[in-house]
């Protein structure tokens, strides 16, 4: 052992928790082994835990390792620690938990990256169950890993936000920082790990980087890395399909909201031939882990047979319950009955943290460009109802029925107040102009139909329009029309219109009085709303047309600007179009993946045309990402290189712009 591993053993005997920390191939995993057999030979209580059952599986079974979760009872974390305690302490399903905890002196912790602030608080609170008036219950925590790697998942519906461990008031004192590389002795390539931890990568080691790219010989035993779950889903698809073979289909037994089961790691439908190559979704006993990957042997409606080579057990895997837990009730709101397993040829970097993988053609540019997009996703995912458009974020017809019980209990009893439309405005004619010329898709030939069946029941087309007039006008009325007509009206009353205009466009009401143009059963109202939108869209604009004419605006003084100044701006404005952009491809990207999702294990026509549309798409919008990602790359290359053979003229003041 070289001088900060001996150190980090010093602290250790000491009785001090400690955290050891360095980047891969330091040795962290072998100083946890020579930690945990001095423990022993102290005649010291040591359990060697890990954040996943794969971690768990790189150590010699004699050191008996297990995930965190099933040593404390902790399970997913959907009960709070005082709940947790009592559980433990009183629940017959927890004696094993309960005898863990008070039996332990020393726990070892390995890949705490991946493990919250929430999740190491609420092992805190159990821990108490040994001694009540000590952090741990007087435990000496040893926790092991690299924060540069992948950091915690955040799990809203259980209160957990993802922070990390060490933001956490028991957070152990004392900690070491393992620096020397022993796994490999390339210079160069340790310098570029580290830079590539550090987010710091320059020219050097961009050339390095693509200088071991290589055609590999076989693609025997490769594993294909990738950063989500619908890129894994994909690729496993195509390989499963690509095997000879008849194709097992596998549904799994549901009940519940299909908002709250697609929350769950395992499918609905699961395909597998025989020689599949699965992985295993939940800990089965303490050698069959979550994470552990096998070949199908042999397949029933009872049971699947699995082969595990890295621990040499045939099993037969049965069906078992995933649940869906809501603490705001204490109970489970949704359940799926299916075997624990997926197609595993390829598997999310989250799956493969703390594995060494001896071949892998990962695709390092999309994961980058995920990782660096991945807050705007999840944003987009948690706010996907926000109406922007209808076409895009409307909302399901479960959750728009809900919203309209409020107003429409005597919908056709209400009548709408007669309001007259100008004299020059044609609804035909309006309407008309929304249509598409030469519609080429689905969506855009109902569009189309919807429209010829509003100009077919004229009726109906002039209510709905005088209302929203009316509506319009008294918004315009309320935010924008002054008293005195001489006065200028000002960006920010036209401002607040426009926002008034949104919050009634996406109100129960607004939607009430448009389910009376058509038919509310539908199951799909995505086109009927987008024309209604359009329609209120060309209504408001008219209207400010009309009201312009008798209003007057204020006057904007165009300052002089000097071209530095101008320059600046222009790189503001730059950088808010390209905001804008990535936001508007993630969108997309998160309408293309639900798609997928959805048609993914659909043999008829239909949907499997619909999942190789979306997967087309959502291959042109990835490689949209990877072309701005290589094209920042470049220009920050360029910009390096420029920077280092004018450094005398002090070049690194040069304004960064994208060519």
């Amino acid at each position: 052992m070289y001088a900060q591993q001996l150190k980090a053993v010093s602290i250790v005997q000491g009785g001090h928790s400690l955290y050891i920390g360095g980047q891969a191939g330091v040795g962290k995993s072998y100083l946890v082994q020579q930690i945990f057999e001095d423990a022993r030979r102290r005649h010291k209580s040591v359990q060697l835990t890990c954040t996943t059952g794969i971690a768990c599986s790189n150590y010699p079974q004699v050191m008996n390792a297990m995930t965190i979760h099933r040593w404390s009872g902790i399970g997913d974390g959907r009960y709070t620690g005082q709940k947790l305690q009592q559980l433990v302490c009183h629940d017959d399903q927890c004696a094993g938990a309960k005898e863990r905890i008070i039996s332990t002196e020393m726990l070892i912790i390995d890949e705490i990256s991946m493990m919250s602030r929430n999740m190491l608080d609420k092992l805190e609170t159990v821990c108490r169950i040994r001694n009540i008036s000590a952090a741990f219950g007087g435990i000496q925590l040893i926790v092991v890993g690299d924060f540069l790697q992948l950091p915690p998942v955040k799990n809203t519906r259980y209160g957990d936000l993802g922070e990390y461990a060490f933001t956490s008031s028991y957070w152990p004192n004392h900690s070491v920082f393992l620096d020397k590389v022993v796994r490999q002795d390339n210079e160069t390539l340790i310098k570029c790990i580290r830079s590539l931890s550090l987010g710091e990568v320059n020219f050097e080691d961009n050339s390095f980087i693509h200088s071991l790219s290589r055609p590999l010989l076989t693609n025997h035993d490769i594993v294909y890395l990738f950063a989500t779950n619908v890129l894994v889903d994909m690729f496993n698809r195509d390989c499963v399909l690509s095997m000879e073979g008849n194709l097992y289909t596998l549904d799994a037994v549901d009940s519940g909201e299909e908002k709250h089961l697609n929350t769950l790691v395992v499918q609905k439908v699961l395909w597998l031939k025989i020689k599949s190559n699965v992985m295993l979704l939940r800990n089965i006993s303490d050698k069959l882990v979550n994470g552990l990957c096998g070949q199908v042997m042999n397949i029933s409606d009872v049971s699947i047979t699995v082969y595990f080579p890295s621990v040499n057990i045939t099993a037969d895997i049965r069906r078992i319950s995933f649940t869906v837990f809501d603490p705001k009730t204490n109970s489970n709101i949704a359940e799926r009955f299916q075997f624990p397993l997926k197609l595993a040829y390829a598997r999310t970097i989250h799956k493969a943290q703390g594995m060494t993988l001896n071949r892998d053609p990962d695709e390092i540019e999309k994961i980058c460009n995920h990782l660096e997009n991945r807050e705007l996703e999840i944003r987009i995912a948690e706010f996907e109802n926000d109406n922007y458009t209808y076409e895009d974020l409307h909302e399901t017809e479960s959750e728009l029925d809900e919203q309209l019980q409020i107003v429409a209990a005597d919908l056709h009893e209400q009548t709408v107040e007669e309001f007259v439309l100008p004299f020059d405005f044609d609804v035909e004619m309006e309407i008309n102009a929304l249509k598409f010329p030469v519609p080429k898709t689905v969506f855009q030939e109902s569009f189309n139909s919807f429209i010829d069946y509003l100009i077919d029941n004229k009726n109906l087309l002039m209510k709905f329009c005088a209302g929203e007039w009316k509506t319009l006008s008294e918004l315009f009325a309320d935010n924008v029309s002054v008293c005195d007509l001489k006065s200028a009206v000002s960006q920010s009353h036209l401002q607040l219109f426009y926002q008034k205009c949104q919050e009634h466009m996406t109100s129960a009401e607004y939607k009430s009085t448009c389910l009376e143009l058509f038919n509310p059963d539908e199951k799909d109202l995505n086109v009927e709303f987008s024309v209604c939108f359009n329609l209120v869209l060309t209504l408001r604009k008219v209207l400010l047309g009309e009201k312009a004419k008798n209003l007057q605006y204020e006057s904007t003084e165009i300052n002089q600007r000097s071209v530095q100044e101008k320059e600046r701006m222009n790189e503001t404005a730059r950088g808010k179009v390209r905001f804008i952009g990535g936001y508007v491809i993630a969108k997309l990207r998160h309408s293309c993946i639900k798609a997928i999702n959805h048609n993914i294990h659909k043999t008829s026509a239909n949907a499997i045309a619909l999942y190789e549309q979306s997967k087309c798409c959502l291959q042109i919008l990835d490689s949209i990402q990877q072309s701005e990602y290589t094209l920042n790359m470049t220009s920050e290359l360029r910009c390096c290189k420029f920077v280092g053979n004018f450094k005398k003229a002090k070049c690194e003041q040069i304004p960064y712009k994208h060519k």
